[in-house]
Order: structure tokens, then C-alpha cells, then sequence
């Protein structure tokens, strides 16, 4: 490496959670963040010059910043919170483009705004290549946890509770892909308008447990949207609608049927087997090799 290219590419080593927002304001293309300890927000949410959302990447759109790399090592963000009278989101990514955050979680999340959508854990906006790859996340939000432009989160462990669509966003730029991800819904309520989209919305090879409850008589309302090769295993209250609604399939893979346990289903009215959606018992569920025969792929 050339010293020009040492001081262009820098290591930002935190080891604290104000060191994370000082590397935040100090990043330049090719920069890698390594977190070397757990952090905390509590540490610095009494400090009125550095409250959430903290921003990332440029201030100007005509000098955006490229190559961001973060290492969480496997490490946590304590006690990520907001709950404000307009739309909430702890970070926040401006004129970034290609940005990889790898095994970092966050536990004792509460993001909360006034809005149904416009709220989650990290905003990007105006950003490009922006990959969450492991890592997991525990907690509350009113909306999205990951949303905006260019978003695909990978490999990660999700527990979510509360009201609110959780994977979902009104804006087809802003929706994230989720891929290879296990979700627990942790005791969910659904109630939005009957023009609400989803729940949760482009995903594939995931997995969902736990429980949801759909309030509201929304016929024709998909909870699922987008869905390819994941598996629906929860616990589901709905008042009325038929699987191939409840969990619509994605448009770009063929052959690669969705599977949706039945046996702890209220409400479904229709679960009638098609090519993209598989309804199974628990016991079947557990047959690899039945899963196998209907079509399903098994993911190594």
C-alpha cells in the first residue's frame, strides 16, 4: 500500500458508541469501521450534540462517498431508541454508494414516530449497494426496520414485536430484500388500512415463527408479499382470506413454491395447494423429504 493509499483508506477502530458517531462524520471512500466492543447508546442519550439520527456517508450529492465497510465482530448496539412526533430512524445513510455492515445486532430497539412507514432502525437514503449481512435484531419498531434505497439484508436473526409492518414500506424504491433471514414475529398486531400492502414484502429462503394477529375483515389483503422459497410457520389469527392471498408469491421465481403451515391457522378459508404456494401440517413441515416431493428446496 502506498502512503497515499493509507491515508485515503482508513481503519477506524470503536470501541464506544461516541466513537462510532465520530467515525460516522469522518468517513472517506474505501474506509473500514471496526467495532471492537459492544455499544451503547444509553452512554451519550443524555448528550444534547449527539442525538439520533446519526448520519453516514456525505452531506452533498455531488461528492458521494463509495466502498464503506463495518465490522460489528460479532458485537451488539445497546438500546437503539426513538420515539418522536414525526418519522423515526436511528441511522441514517446520505450519498453512500456500496455499503456493507457484516454480524453486527442491535437489542432493545424502540423506533417509533408518527408515522406508519417512514420509521426503522437505518434509513437510506439516496444510498446504492447498502448489504446487512448477519448479525441479529431484537426489538420494536412502527414500520420498516431496515428502509430506503437500495437495501438488502442477508443472514440475520429477526425478533420483532408491536403493531406495524415490519418489512414493508409504501414506496416500491424504498423496500428492502430480505434474503436467508429467520423472523420470530413476537406476538405482531396488524391493523393497518385495507390499502396497506403487507406486512412483510419481498423475501426469499426465509423463515417465520411466532405469532401474528390480523385485526380488521381485509378479504383480499396480502399479509405475505412477494415470497419465494420461505417458509410461513406461525401462529396466525386472520378473519377471512385464502393462502394464495394471504402469501403471494414472488414474480421473478419460478418453480420455487412457498410452504405455509395450516395447522395453526385461523381464518384461512381457501388452502388450496397451487405451484407457488404448499400448505402442510407440522408434521409434514418436519419431512424433508416430503418438502422435497411438493417441490420445495432445501436449503444446506
Amino acid at each position: 500500500m502506498t502512503q497515499l493509499e493509507s491515508e485515503v483508506n482508513m481503519t477506524h477502530s470503536v470501541s464506544t458508541f461516541l466513537e462510532l458517531v465520530t467515525a460516522f462524520s469522518s468517513l472517506g471512500d474505501g474506509d473500514v469501521i471496526e467495532i471492537l466492543s459492544d455499544l451503547d447508546y444509553n452512554d451519550i442519550i443524555s448528550d444534547p450534540n449527539h442525538q439520533a439520527p446519526f448520519v453516514l456517508g456525505s452531506a452533498d450529492s455531488t461528492t458521494p462517498i463509495s466502498n464503506v465497510t463495518i465490522n460489528g465482530n460479532n458485537h451488539v448496539i445497546h438500546n437503539c431508541y426513538r420515539d418522536i412526533t414525526s418519522s423515526a430512524y436511528f441511522f441514517h445513510i446520505k450519498y453512500l454508494n456500496g455499503l456493507i455492515v457484516n454480524n453486527l445486532s442491535y437489542d432493545n430497539v424502540w423506533i417509533y414516530g408518527s408515522t406508519n412507514t417512514n420509521n426503522g432502525l437505518w434509513f437510506s437514503e439516496s444510498g446504492h449497494d447498502v448489504v446487512f449481512n448477519g448479525g441479529y435484531f431484537q426489538g420494536r419498531s412502527l414500520g420498516s426496520i431496515f428502509y430506503g434505497t437500495g437495501i438488502t439484508v442477508q443472514n440475520m436473526m429477526i425478533t420483532i414485536g408491536g403493531r406495524g409492518r415490519f418489512g414493508y414500506t409504501s414506496s416500491t424504491s424504498y423496500q428492502p430484500r430480505w434474503e436467508r433471514c429467520w423472523i420470530h414475529l413476537d406476538d405482531v398486531k396488524y391493523a393497518q388500512s385495507a390499502s396497506d400492502s403487507a406486512v412483510w414484502v419481498d423475501f426469499s429462503e426465509c423463515y417465520f415463527e411466532g405469532k401474528l394477529t390480523v385485526e380488521g375483515n381485509y378479504s383480499n389483503q396480502r399479509i405475505f408479499k412477494k415470497a419465494d422459497n420461505s417458509v410461513i410457520n406461525i401462529d396466525l389469527h386472520i378473519q377471512s382470506n385464502d393462502v394464495n392471498v394471504f402469501c403471494e408469491a414472488s414474480n421473478y421465481a419460478v418453480g420455487r413454491p412457498n410452504v405455509v403451515n395450516i395447522d395453526n391457522v385461523t381464518g384461512i378459508t381457501d388452502t388450496t395447494d397451487t405451484t407457488v404456494n404448499k400448505c402442510v401440517t407440522d408434521t409434514q413441515l418436519k419431512d424433508a423429504q416430503y418438502l422435497s416431493s411438493i417441490g420445495f428446496n432445501i436449503i444446506s
